[in-house]
């Protein structure tokens, strides 16, 4: 009887912790996010491939703005590339993670906050996601 408890309580627990997403909670992209002068979000439908980076996506619809007070002037290495931070789940597409989902698709609303220069694909726009719900 105890037995068959304990074997519940497991169960639920990990449901339960599998339901908890991760996100990229970095302060300086939060600060960055903060100084931006007033402007509208953008609107972009994305979806993660194998190879892309950790938290890197791809853009499939959608205009990207590059606020002037970042440098727009850089060649980006792809004009569809860009990492997120903010509230994104990156959970969902990390191979590792017991919640991803391979190539899924997303709707995420949100501004460029920086551009990232320390990776090994040259520079790339880091979307900082305000809201993100699953598309077809």
């Amino acid at each position: 009887m105890k037995l068959g408890f304990w074997t519940i309580l497991i169960l639920v627990l990990t449901q339960l912790t599998s339901c908890v997403h991760s996100y990229v909670k970095n302060e300086n992209y939060i600060i960055a996010y903060d100084a931006l002068p007033p402007q509208k979000s953008d609107t972009l439908k994305v979806t993660h491939t194998e190879c892309t980076e950790c938290n890197d996506l791809y853009i499939l619809e959608g205009k990207l703005t590059i606020s002037s007070i970042l440098d727009s002037a850089k060649k980006y290495s792809s004009a569809k590339d860009i990492k997120v931070c903010g509230i994104f789940p990156i959970d969902l597409i990390d191979v590792n993670s017991r919640n991803y989902k391979p190539e899924p698709k997303f709707t995420v609303i949100g501004k460029v906050v920086t551009i990232d220069t320390a990776n090994g694909i040259g520079p790339v726009p880091v979307f900082f996601v305000e809201e993100w719900f699953e598309s077809k």
